[in-house]
């Protein structure tokens, strides 16, 4: 009997894992499809670092304006009535010398966009001189742009209040990042060509999650993965077996992948070991609908001191007959590093009372629910990031005998699009790549 080629593995839990998965699938190659052991089973919380895996965030997942590959997938999988893009709405708070108030200094930044003819026109200019080295597929081309901050190349063309009261609540509302080490090349890719942040949140994200499950429920494995070993041909499971595999797709966060396999090379180790991930806080309150006084989402601007970066209108719904109102609290990451050390109960009460800081009056009977904690859920992209992903990516390349394929959002960018292309990419390099042929 002639022996059946040994499958391509994918290894995580996460959506460029399932896509990656999906892609094989398509491409007629047998696929295993495995979740990643965590590194301390015995770690609990929302520590995702200590869990190996991210926890999906709260917020509502955001996306750049154009983004082919993930709406090119939804379409695919006939979801696109359920699963949908809209835009995003939110008015900012400015620092006003009179007590914060939900009517103080408040406009909408994404409508005005940037302030001042010269920051218009410059920016214009600018995006024109980098268009070149902007390739949302493969951002890592544009590492010679990985060289600031979004706060530095802000202040230095557009002024302080643009990224004060634009670029800085945009970050840190979207993606719970920090202007002031965020590579400026992320932000670039987050500009339309005039200079204005153009996001939208899709709809639907847990939709898209069932579809993707149901289409990979025939080679789902209910195994855990311990080790990658012999260059991604041979597995070791959390059970004591092992399984052998034609290629392996390693889809874990960067910070994790030398705890799966030791077949990385020293350079490879020292661009991983670049790569920072954000810590995250954030708080779901629910509140009545007639409490609410105010509505839509609100924006903080980095003047305005305080611990908390946005107040997110989420969604309504029904609870015995009552209609009720969830707002996400995204708490600043400066903030988010220190409070992951203080109790639960101490960091409700500090957001709380900024909270009745920044809307008086509508707090009352809110339901505040535990906050959520992410210690290293989010890839950070500092500055430095896309230059990391370079050598890595060319270091990847030179080992020609290797079947292990690294995957993860942390390649592309941090939001459901930059993990749809990373899936993609990781599943072409797969069937493409003489080691892992058959």
């Amino acid at each position: 009997m002639p022996r059946t080629p040994p499958p391509i593995a994918v290894v995580g839990s996460d959506l460029s894992a399932r896509i990656a998965a999906l892609r094989l699938k398509r491409a007629q190659r047998r696929v295993l499809w495995y979740d990643a052991s965590p590194l301390n089973p015995g770690a609990g919380g929302g520590d995702a670092r200590a869990a190996g895996t991210a926890e999906p965030s709260p917020l509502a997942p955001m996306l750049p304006l154009s983004a082919p590959t993930l709406l090119g997938l939804v379409a695919e999988l006939g979801i696109s009535k359920s699963v949908h893009r809209t835009e995003p709405t939110a008015a900012l708070l400015e620092p006003a010398p009179s007590l914060l108030s939900w009517s103080a200094g408040l406009r909408d930044p994404l409508a005005q966009g940037l302030r001042g003819p010269l920051a218009r026109r410059r920016a214009r200019r600018l995006l024109r001189w980098y268009a070149p080295w902007i390739d949302p597929n493969r951002p890592e081309r544009g590492a010679r742009l990985d060289d600031r901050s979004v706060t530095d190349w802000c202040r230095l063309y557009l002024g302080r209040k643009n990224v004060d009261e634009l670029l800085g609540p945009c970050l840190g509302a979207w993606f719970g990042l920090a202007a002031d080490v965020t590579s400026r090349l992320f932000g670039l890719s987050l500009l339309d060509a005039s200079g204005r942040p153009r996001a939208t949140s899709l709809t639907g994200a847990a939709e898209l999650s069932r579809r993707l499950d149901a289409e990979l429920a025939d080679v789902r494995q209910h195994e855990t993965v311990r080790a990658v070993e012999r260059g991604g041909r041979r597995l070791q499971l959390t059970n004591g077996r092992a399984r052998n595999a034609a290629a392996t797709i390693l889809a874990v966060p960067a910070y994790a992948v030398a705890a799966y396999t030791q077949d990385l090379t020293p350079a490879e180790c020292a661009s991983l070991a670049k790569l920072c991930y954000q810590d995250q806080l954030q708080l779901r309150v629910r509140l009545s609908r007639r409490q609410a006084r105010s509505r839509g989402s609100l924006w903080v601007s980095d003047g305005v001191p305080g611990p908390i970066a946005a107040i997110l209108e989420q969604e309504r719904s029904e609870t015995a007959g009552i209609e009720e109102l969830e707002r996400v609290i995204v708490a600043r990451p400066s903030f988010a590093r220190t409070a992951l050390s203080v109790g639960a109960n101490e960091t409700v009460e500090m957001l709380r009372y900024a909270a009745e800081r920044l809307i008086p009056g509508d707090w009352h009977g809110a339901r505040f629910e535990a906050p959520w904690f992410g210690s290293g859920a989010l890839p950070a992209f500092q500055v430095g990031h896309y230059r990391a992903i370079e050598r890595l990516q060319r270091e990847q390349a030179g080992q020609v005998s290797r079947a292990l394929f690294l995957c993860g959002d942390y390649q592309v960018a941090p939001h459901l699009e930059g993990a749809a292309i990373a899936g993609s990419l990781a599943a072409e390099r797969a069937l493409n790549a003489p080691a892992s042929r058959p």
